[in-house]
């Protein structure tokens, strides 16, 4: 194996035309999109090396050309992007396109936190947890819980950018 670490490194197989992965041009390193925990990170992984994190974010439908490696990036607080990231920079990315802006939420855009407990089984469950700056009910009342239960482990929630979160967090 390229990397020996206990992360995944790609989406589920059954989804079509997806780009996990991109070789450099000179075919000694690959561009990968990591697993922590639900939060992605861009990484470079060299055939002769130590794999170099490259910037924080979902990188989806990777490429990598002599301008860099190009991608389609979003984030708990970013929405989608094309971007194009420096690997001889550690990451330093130019934004080509971008989605929505996350300033048109009232409160600010949230990054969830990950949660983790133990099921019933015995077996560990994970969460993202949204928490808003405030509660709308007043400071003295927790806020409403929405709990949006996924499929897993080939359908399970990352960290990219939900406006149906976003909207009802704020």
């Amino acid at each position: 194996p390229l990397l020996e670490e206990p992360s995944e490194h790609a989406e589920p197989t059954w989804g079509a035309g997806q780009r996990s992965f991109a070789w450099a041009p000179d075919g000694r390193a690959v561009a990968l999109c990591r697993n922590e925990g639900g939060f992605g990170r861009l990484v470079v992984a060299p055939l002769d090396g130590e794999a170099r994190p490259m910037g924080k974010g979902w990188h989806h439908f990777l490429d990598w050309g002599a301008p860099g490696i190009a991608a389609i990036r979003s984030g708990g607080v970013t929405p989608p992007s094309v971007v194009v990231a420096d690997p001889e920079t550690s990451g330093a990315r130019r934004v080509l396109a971008q989605g929505a802006p996350a300033a048109l939420l009232a409160a600010g855009p949230v990054e969830p936190e990950p949660v983790g407990w133990t099921g019933e089984d015995g077996g560990a469950v994970h969460g993202l947890l949204y928490r808003p700056p405030f509660s709308a009910l007043g400071p003295e009342s927790p806020p409403p819980l929405i709990v949006y239960v996924h499929g897993g482990p080939t359908g399970s929630s990352a960290v990219t950018w939900w406006p149906r979160h976003q909207f009802w967090v704020s």
